[in-house]
């Protein structure tokens, strides 16, 4: 499943070809959007203002073996903030942890 979340869809622009836009835009992939989307609407209160955001929830299909290995994607924001978002293995990660704890114990 893909949420949708974009910073202003252009005028006319189906929810869908959002979708297939925010996916080529940040991370460089076409995808194909299948059935209607699982809508939810959230108000909420963020540093002292109140907000209000409507998520289109969908099922994206994308050619996944650009995704088959790697252990880091690059993505890039509207803004044209570039970042990289990494996978680790969280029991590696808290192995990792423990042995640096114990090193650190006084």
């Amino acid at each position: 499943m893909s949420l949708l979340q974009t910073q202003g869809d252009s005028f006319g622009e189906r929810w869908q070809e959002a979708l297939q836009r925010e996916f080529q835009e940040e991370l460089g992939v076409e995808v194909e959007v299948q059935g209607p989307p699982l809508v939810m609407e959230n108000l909420y209160t963020h540093r002292g203002a109140s907000g209000h955001e409507v998520l289109l929830i969908a099922n994206v299909v994308f050619d996944a073996t650009l995704f088959a290995h790697p252990n880091h994607i690059r993505l890039r924001e509207n803004s044209g903030t570039c970042y990289t978002a990494r996978w680790f293995d969280v029991a590696a990660l808290r192995s990792t942890l423990q042995v640096s704890s114990r090193r650190c114990s006084h």
